[in-house]
């Protein structure tokens, strides 16, 4: 990853526009691949069910049950979010270094409010408390849908969405 750096980063300056564009193009290609992810591989039958079973033991979850999570499955995660900013950083062209750690930022905070439970009753709070209560009803078993982490846009599309 670090070899690719060069070619996918900038700092070259850019309008706030394609910034928040390309944080957009970034997570929503990191969800799919997360929920592809997710559906099949940590749902499936094997070995990474049981891996992802340790995170499915909060039937409840807490924002401390985000970070109950299997090393190999953080890793996993982790790799998927930069490649998925990597990949798109050769097609799209370099990313500049604010949109990155955006990016980050908003992937490691949504991925946490998505197990609080939290009550907000104004945008985009009212949002988040819905897509945290949904995320709530994929933890009461390993057979339930809601397998998206930043949206639940593809489930949805797959009709996933519980």
């Amino acid at each position: 990853y670090s070899t690719m750096v060069p070619f996918i980063v900038t700092q070259q300056p850019q309008p706030l526009w394609k910034i928040a564009l390309d944080c957009v193009a970034i997570l929503m290609v990191y969800d799919f691949f997360y929920y592809l992810t997710h559906r099949f591989v940590f749902h499936g039958n094997g070995y990474f069910r049981k891996i992802h079973g340790l995170h499915h033991q909060a039937r409840h979850p807490t924002y401390i049950d985000a970070f109950y999570v299997h090393p190999l499955e953080t890793f996993i995660g982790i790799g998927l979010f930069m490649g998925s900013a990597a990949l798109l950083g050769i097609f799209m062209g370099p990313f500049h270094i604010a949109t990155l750690a955006f990016c980050v930022l908003v992937f490691q905070n949504l991925n946490v409010i998505n197990h609080c439970h939290i009550r907000m009753d104004h945008f985009p709070g009212r949002l988040l408390s819905w897509i945290s209560v949904k995320h709530a009803n994929h933890h009461k078993d390993m057979q339930q849908g809601n397998y998206s982490t930043i949206t639940l846009l593809y489930d949805k599309l797959f009709r996933t969405f519980v």
